[in-house]
């Protein structure tokens, strides 16, 4: 008797943690851009609220620069995530100061497939 109800808890226990496990992968928040702005000249990070996959992130057509006030898109060149995977860096054409130009950001998925798509404001540098 003392076997079969140590069986049965430890298949209980075994079914809890594979829940967990389950629960756990299957994260369903919407993964957003935390923040935006320009290091230099001709470079913008983005932090992501989650690790995104590297492929996405490092795709420049995920990435629209429009200047808020303008008709011009600001050209992005080269996109590099970093190693914590929450960090991008998209090089771009040279910014126009002091403007303030309007990052879309689209189709970079966390690492769950949850895709981001976000919109924040910065102002260029020089």
């Amino acid at each position: 008797m003392k076997k079969i109800i140590a069986l049965s808890t430890l298949v209980m226990v075994v079914m809890i943690i594979n829940s967990i496990s389950i629960f756990a992968n299957n994260n369903q928040d919407m993964p957003h851009v935390l923040m935006v702005w320009a290091p230099s000249n001709t470079s913008i990070e983005i932090v992501f609220s989650e690790e995104v996959t590297q492929e996405s992130a490092e795709n420049e057509d995920n990435y629209i620069i429009n200047e808020l006030y303008g008709p011009l898109d600001l050209i992005v060149v080269d996109a590099q995530l970093d190693e914590s995977k929450t960090k991008v860096l998209l090089t771009t054409a040279n910014q126009k100061v002091p403007m303030l130009y309007q990052v879309s950001v689209s189709n970079v998925y966390d690492m769950n497939g949850n895709v981001i798509k976000d919109q924040k404001i910065f102002t260029g540098r020089n």
